[in-house]
């Protein structure tokens, strides 16, 4: 996640406690957004299981393996030796910027 000349991450994923909220009212192949990047468009099945196009093409990087709300990432980010965490949420998205403890290597 972070590279061996900084010791920074910066990260942005959808915030899992929204998108199961909204999905609880529709199904999990409605469109949550109008469009991706290749025009087809982003389902709540998606969101919560990695991007469909690109899994079923057997692009396994695609497939989500967690999701996050605010504090889980939080937590993580903690857990996982960053020393200074910063995580907010807008318009759906959780931003992050952590930044390693003095003494911890990135792998």
């Amino acid at each position: 996640m972070c590279s061996q000349k900084t010791d920074l991450l910066n990260f942005l994923c959808q915030v899992l406690q929204r998108c199961s909220d909204t999905c609880s009212n529709t199904t999990l192949t409605s469109t949550m957004y109008g469009t991706g990047p290749v025009g087809a468009p982003i389902t709540f099945h998606d969101v919560l299981y990695g991007w469909g196009v690109q899994v079923s093409r057997g692009n396994i990087f695609y497939a989500h393996k967690t999701g996050f709300t605010a504090l889980s990432l939080s937590k993580s980010l903690v857990d996982a030796e960053f020393g200074s965490v910063f995580v907010g949420e807008q318009g759906g998205n959780l931003h992050a910027i952590a930044y390693k403890k003095e003494g911890v290597s990135c792998p």
